[in-house]
């Protein structure tokens, strides 16, 4: 009983992970008025109308009707691919806002990427018990998620190599973000920038490096917890010193975290509504 309440927990975590990362895409397409860079979809289709109110509304119900389906099971292939293609569909438009990306909201990349890696999982495993579909299905989202921060270290890597670890660039942006932050904040993270200034700014970077590569822990069940546990302090320590915070990512490690990693006995999760 009590690995079928951590079950449940741990769906409402991704479930709430969805819902914030399509408030920060509601809000910057909420106080849009065009499309000024039309791009992939935008640029065959009009889609201006859907940055009224109205339609940005509509489809905000639709997409909290769509994850709260997935998270009771009911159609859940059908409700995680219609909250994909929602969100898919809301990142189009805020992409066609910008010439370039700075503007644009990555936060919602991962959530909507594990979400339709569980929706396949769970499509190609039909043929299997509940459970088993469960445990596979949400063991692919977790590698969507180990994908993301391999790739995010190895990124770091092909643009500046082993510079990267020795580079003054952390600190400066701490010192830098330190600007307009409360007190508080800004104390903190002037001390630590110059504190980890020059040849000491390994001592930041290394161990950043060092937690987004051994993401891969999300993959086996033995090494998942502890690797959720150094994500999520990598996570903290972003937003205490650099002001970027990744809420809906957390959220999918927080429900990691407290999920079993083994998969619950035959008959326990409750299976898909008709």
């Amino acid at each position: 009983m009590a690995a079928l309440k951590a079950v449940r927990v741990s769906d409402w975590l991704w479930c709430a992970s969805l819902g914030i990362a399509w408030l920060p895409v509601l809000s910057t397409l909420w106080d849009a008025r065009r499309i000024s860079h039309p791009r992939a979809l935008t640029a065959y289709v009009d889609l201006s109308f859907v940055l009224q109110p109205g339609p940005l509304l509509a489809l905000t119900g639709m997409f909290l009707a769509c994850i709260v389906c997935w998270t009771l099971r009911y159609k859940p292939i059908a409700s995680a691919l219609f909250a994909f293609l929602l969100l898919a569909l809301l990142g189009n438009l805020e992409n066609s806002l910008y010439e370039a990306d700075s503007g644009v909201h990555h936060g919602k990349l991962l959530p909507a990427g594990a979400l339709l890696a569980w929706a396949i999982t769970w499509q190609l495993t039909r043929a299997r018990p509940v459970a088993e579909r469960e445990q596979h299905a949400h063991e692919a989202a977790l590698g969507v998620a180990a994908g993301c921060y391999v790739l995010a270290a190895l990124a770091k890597l092909q643009s500046g190599g082993l510079d990267w670890v020795s580079s003054t660039n952390i600190p400066l942006l701490m010192v830098e973000r330190a600007i307009g932050a409360a007190t508080w904040s800004s104390e903190l993270r002037t001390f630590v920038g110059e504190a980890s200034a020059g040849s000491r700014s390994v001592v930041l970077s290394v161990p950043a490096l060092a937690i987004e590569l051994f993401s891969v822990g999300l993959l086996w069940p033995r090494t998942r917890r502890a690797a959720a546990l150094l994500l999520l302090a990598l996570h903290l320590a972003i937003a205490l010193l650099l002001g970027y915070v990744y809420v809906a990512w957390m959220l999918l490690l927080l429900g990691a975290l407290v999920r079993p990693s083994a998969a619950l006995p035959q008959g326990q999760p409750r299976a898909p509504l008709p």
